[in-house]
C-alpha cells in the first residue's frame, strides 16, 4: 500500500473540504451552525475512506459532486434552490481559482520537468495548491470582516506574505526531495506536517485578531449606545422633575400673582412673571420608534443648543432593522459634520428627516455653511482647523457603511447649503 499517496490524497481532500465548509458558512444565508460539527465528522470519515483506493471508476467523480451538494443541502437547512446556487458558485470558484493557483505555481517554481513524470511530486503539488486554495479564501473572508470594522491595519498583508513564503519554501523542498529520493517516504510526511502546523498557527492567529477586533468594536458600539441612551433618559428625567416641581409650586405662584394683581402692582407682577419664565425649562425632547435614534438625536440637539444652532428633526418610520454599528456610524457622522459646518456661522441651521420609503429608510440631513466646499479625487477635504487631509473619516465611513448595507448616498451642495441623502434597506 502506497502510504505517501494516501497521505497526500487525504490531506488534499481535507483542505478541499475545509474550503467548501468555509465557503458555505460565508455564502449561505441559511447556514446552520448546529449541523457543522456532525457533518464535519461524517465527511472526514468519508474522505479518509475515499483516499485509500489508488484509482476509482469515473462514476466516482459524479459521486464526489453529489456528496459535495449534499453537504450544502444539509448545512443550508435543506433549502434546495439557494443551496444549489451556492454549490454551483463554489464549484466555479474552486475550478477557476485552483487552475490559476496551479498555473501560477508551475511558472513560479519552474517545475515543468517533474509534471506527470513523478507521481509523488504531482501529489505533493496537488496538496500545496489545495492548501493555497483554502488560505486564499480564508484570508479573503477575514480580510473583508476586518475591513468592515473600518480597520486600516495590515494584518492581512502580513499573514498573506507568511502563507505565500511557506508555500514557496515547501515547493522547493518537494523538488529537492523528489530529486534526492533517499528516505523520501519519511521526509515528505514530516515536512508537510510541519508546514500544515505553521499554516494553522498563522490562520488561527489571524482569525483571533479579527474576532478580537470585532469584539472590541461591538463593545464600543454598546458603550456608545449606553452613553447616548443614558443621556437621553437623564434629559427625560430632568424634564419630568421640572414639570413635577412646577406643578407642586403652581398654586403658590398663582397666589402670589393674584396678590400683585389685586393690588394693581403691575411692576412686581411683570417682574415675577419674568422670573418664572426664566426658571422654566424649555422641554423639547425628540421622540421616535427607536430608542437609539432618539438618544442620538437628543444628544446632538443638546450640542446644537450649546452652539446656538437651530436643529429640526422629523422622524416618521415604524421600526429600525439596521444594526447599531451602522446606525451610529451613519447618523452620528452626518450630524457631527453638519454641526461642525453650521457652528461656524451666526445663523447655523440643521434640518434632519428620517422616514420610511417603501422598504428603504431615507435619512436626509441638510445644513447651511459659509465655507467653500473643496474636493480632491472625489473626496471632500476637511474644513477642520489644522487638518488638511481628506474630510475624511466622516464622509468616508458613512459611504462605507451605506455600501455594506447595499444602499445609496447622494451628496449635493451649493454656496450656502450642504445636503446628504442616504437610502438603506430597512425591512424585517
Amino acid at each position: 500500500m502506497n502510504w505517501i499517496r494516501i497521505y497526500f490524497d487525504l490531506v488534499s481532500n481535507l483542505f478541499i473540504f475545509f474550503t467548501m465548509e468555509l465557503f458555505a458558512e460565508y455564502k449561505l444565508n441559511t447556514f446552520n451552525p448546529s449541523e457543522k460539527h456532525k457533518l464535519r465528522v461524517c465527511y472526514l470519515i468519508f474522505y479518509l475512506l475515499y483516499s485509500i483506493p489508488g484509482s476509482l471508476p469515473a462514476i466516482f467523480i459524479s459521486l464526489d459532486l453529489f456528496v459535495d451538494y449534499i453537504y450544502f443541502f444539509l448545512i443550508g437547512q435543506k433549502k434546495t434552490k439557494s443551496c444549489f446556487i451556492v454549490f454551483l458558485k463554489y464549484r466555479i470558484y474552486v475550478l477557476i481559482l485552483y487552475s490559476l493557483l496551479y498555473i501560477s505555481h508551475t511558472f513560479l517554481i519552474n517545475d515543468f520537468y517533474f509534471l506527470d513524470a513523478n507521481e509523488t511530486y504531482d501529489n505533493a503539488k496537488s496538496v500545496i495548491c489545495a492548501t493555497m486554495l483554502y488560505v486564499v479564501l480564508f484570508l479573503d473572508i477575514y480580510g473583508k470582516r476586518l475591513s468592515a470594522l473600518h480597520e486600516k491595519k495590515h494584518y492581512g498583508i502580513y499573514f498573506s506574505a507568511a502563507a505565500v513564503f511557506s508555500c514557496y519554501i515547501l515547493s522547493y523542498f518537494s523538488l529537492f526531495l523528489v530529486g534526492n529520493p533517499t528516505n523520501i517516504s519519511r521526509m515528505f510526511p514530516v515536512i508537510f506536517s510541519l508546514f500544515f502546523i505553521i499554516i494553522a498557527v498563522c490562520l488561527t492567529s489571524y482569525q483571533k485578531i479579527v474576532l478580537t477586533l470585532k469584539t472590541n468594536a461591538d463593545q464600543e458600539i454598546l458603550i456608545t449606545r449606553y452613553e447616548a441612551e443614558r443621556a437621553y433618559y437623564e434629559d427625560v428625567e430632568k424634564s419630568l422633575n421640572d414639570i413635577s416641581s412646577l406643578r407642586h409650586d403652581f398654586r403658590n405662584h398663582l397666589l402670589v400673582l393674584d396678590s400683585y394683581a389685586q393690588k394693581g402692582d403691575l411692576e412686581n407682577l411683570k417682574t415675577y412673571i419674568a422670573k418664572l419664565n426664566k426658571g422654566l425649562t424649555d422641554i423639547k425632547l425628540i421622540k421616535s420608534q427607536s430608542s437609539l435614534v432618539s438618544a442620538i438625536l437628543n444628544a446632538k440637539s443638546n450640542v446644537c443648543c450649546e452652539k446656538k444652532i437651530l436643529f429640526t428633526a422629523k422622524c416618521t418610520f415604524p421600526y429600525i432593522s439596521i444594526s447599531d454599528f451602522h446606525l451610529i456610524t451613519i447618523l452620528g457622522n452626518l450630524l457631527d459634520n453638519a454641526i461642525t459646518a453650521a457652528s461656524k456661522i451666526s445663523d447655523g441651521q440643521i434640518i434632519l428627516s428620517i422616514r420610511q420609503v417603501d422598504s428603504y429608510l431615507e435619512i436626509c440631513c441638510e445644513n447651511n455653511h459659509a465655507e467653500k466646499i473643496r474636493k480632491k479625487n472625489e473626496q471632500f477635504l476637511t474644513t477642520k482647523e489644522g487638518d488638511h487631509i481628506f474630510h475624511g473619516i466622516g464622509i468616508k465611513n458613512i459611504k462605507k457603511s451605506v455600501n455594506e448595507l447595499n444602499g445609496t448616498i447622494d451628496i449635493k451642495y451649493t454656496d450656502n447649503t450642504f445636503t446628504v441623502n442616504v437610502f438603506v434597506p430597512n425591512y424585517r
